[in-house]
């Protein structure tokens, strides 16, 4: 009775095997992954194929799908970069932009001859330019916010396409980033690479131009230290020199006189400051140097009235 039992159950495990095989496929031995896969659900046998059942999915759900199972099986064929970039088109039509960028991040990392290399860096910097204003990330459909990626898109084109067409626009834009943040130290940094690496761009203009914003930016009160105030000022006449055509000269020369006016009030303050002390030499050095050097201004109007009145104008 025993033997007959053991047999039994043998039997019936062996009917629960057959069963499952023939619910959910074969399991075979695939030598693209190194694994046993389900043979029903694993796809085509060549990339080729795999690639052409994917784009003829008739939604996006299953293009995923297909485009997926492809990256799986044979992660080594042309056709991964391919299906890479697909990836990546089809979250950014399902506006989940951070996965696309993970997607086209891939591509660009690991398949550098892929002919999509080149599509992939164009869509990595569109999708930098839409991270910039700004980006929430879905979490179990929780909205919630994470850092931005937009430096991390601009970084990768940088140094993984220098020559490429998008690689000045890219440190321009990482340089709008940090000046919006306010890390000020960043965003300069980004501007001047651009100069030195891309003397001919046609984004230098627009760096200088934000070099000079970034310094103004930084600037004080004119009761504080006037070093920022004296870089954004020479900043902007040097870029009203070489860019006198510049769209921005008409902005640049407006900031320009209110720098010259917050500089000409600190050293106004000073010679009041030296006046309440009954220092009328060391005020009136001051004085004369608001005159000379910022002759437009209110200050010096002011420091006029004030030499009248120690007697010396």
């Amino acid at each position: 009775m025993r033997t007959f039992g053991v047999r039994v159950f043998y039997l019936l495990v062996l009917g629960l095997l057959l069963s499952q095989s023939f619910s959910y496929g074969f399991w075979v031995w695939t030598p693209h992954t190194k694994r046993f896969e389900n043979a029903r659900e694993g796809g085509k046998d060549t990339p080729q194929a795999q690639a052409k059942y994917a784009r003829k999915r008739s939604n996006l759900e299953s293009q995923l799908k297909e485009w997926q199972v492809l990256l799986k099986r044979f992660p080594n064929s042309p056709q991964a970069g391919e299906a890479l970039y697909n990836i990546g088109l089809i979250y950014e039509k399902m506006h989940n932009y951070y996965l696309a960028h993970r997607a086209y991040k891939k591509l660009i990392e690991k398949y550098p001859f892929s002919d999509y290399f080149s599509k992939a860096i164009e869509r990595e910097f569109e999708l930098g330019k839409k991270f910039l204003q700004g980006y929430r990330r879905k979490f179990w459909d929780i909205t919630k916010p994470i850092e931005n990626p937009a430096p991390e898109a601009f970084d990768l084109i940088v140094s993984s396409a220098p020559y490429s067409e998008f690689a000045p626009a890219a440190l321009y834009y990482k340089g709008l980033y940090y000046k919006k943040k306010k890390v000020y130290d960043e965003a300069t940094n980004a501007f001047e690479r651009l100069l030195n690496a891309y003397p001919d761009s046609k984004y230098v203009d627009k760096a200088e131009y934000q070099i000079a914003m970034t310094y103004y930016e930084m600037s004080l009160d004119p009761q504080y230290d006037q070093a920022f105030t004296e870089k954004a000022a020479s900043a902007i006449r040097r870029f009203l020199v070489k860019y006198p055509n510049s769209s921005f000269r008409q902005r640049a020369e407006g900031i320009l006189k209110e720098l010259e006016e917050k500089q000409a009030q600190h050293n106004l303050k000073i010679a009041k400051f030296y006046l309440k002390q009954k220092k009328n030499r060391s005020a009136k050095v001051y004085l004369e140097e608001v005159i000379e050097k910022y002759p437009n201004t209110r200050a010096a109007e002011e420091a006029k009235k004030l030499l009248r009145s120690l007697g010396s104008r």
